[in-house]
């Protein structure tokens, strides 16, 4: 609500749809003050104001994943990221053979951002920090999840092969992380980002075929995906009886 209600004091729109579209045209504008004006002193208010609550309230662990949200937007939205981004995504798109649109290379350069702060932050190996990290695992899951989708390269897929490496060993590392420092949070995010990142693949592996929207692979695509469902629903019923009951 504060979030909200402090952009569209400084966007001077009421309703979402014209504010977000402001939003949008500030964020890629050539004004670096609409884009402070408008995306990071809003962030910057939410950001403060939910540090206030967890500092009265610590207990409710909830509110580190809304300060992790809303600190990376006023931070990633100041001007100046605008001239780094492009040394920064190239690390996870290697190859400039594709096309992508400029929202999936931002994203990408946000994702290496996020995760650096994660390493830093692991690095410390000191339990203040546990709430943080799980924020931000749960951030970059997504953003991975979004990257590797294959509806963002169109021509050449060396960055889509190159993405699903990078992401399954985040997943990995993410799990053992977990798992070494007893982090349930973290475990959960790890096996859930895992099975979400399985179906999404077997979806789009029939994507690859020509004649993959005939009714009869339709038919053996939908039953595939119950199957698959129930197989991940038993190993995920196996792996929580190994890990959280034994």
């Amino acid at each position: 609500m504060l979030w909200s209600q402090s952009t569209a004091i400084f966007t001077r729109e009421y309703f979402i749809n014209k504010y977000a579209f402001k939003l949008k045209h500030n964020f890629w504008g050539t004004d670096p003050w609409e884009t402070v004006k408008t995306v990071c002193i809003p962030a910057f208010a939410l950001t403060q104001a939910l540090l206030y609550v967890l500092y009265k309230v610590p207990q409710d662990v909830f509110y580190n994943y809304e300060i992790v949200l809303s600190g990376i937007a006023a931070i990633y939205a100041l001007p100046f990221w605008r001239f780094l981004e492009k040394y920064l995504y190239p690390l996870l798109f290697p190859f400039k053979s594709d096309s992508r649109t400029r929202s999936i290379s931002s994203l990408g350069g946000c994702t290496v951002i996020a995760l650096i702060a994660v390493i830093v932050l692991v690095l410390q190996w000191n339990p203040i920090f546990y709430n943080v990290i799980s924020a931000l695992t749960a951030l970059l899951l997504f953003s991975f999840l979004i990257l590797s989708t294959k509806e963002n390269y169109r021509i050449s897929f060396r960055n889509y092969y190159y993405l699903q490496f990078v992401t399954v060993l985040f997943l990995s590392a993410v799990f053992l992380y977990g798992l070494y420092v007893r982090i349930n949070e973290v475990i959960w995010f790890a096996i859930i980002g895992t099975s979400i990142y399985i179906m999404i693949k077997y979806l789009e592996l029939f994507s690859f075929f020509p004649n993959e929207k005939t009714s009869k692979t339709r038919a053996w695509k939908l039953l595939g995906a119950a199957a698959l469902l129930w197989l991940m629903g038993k190993g995920i019923l196996y792996v929580s009886k190994v890990l959280f009951v034994n």
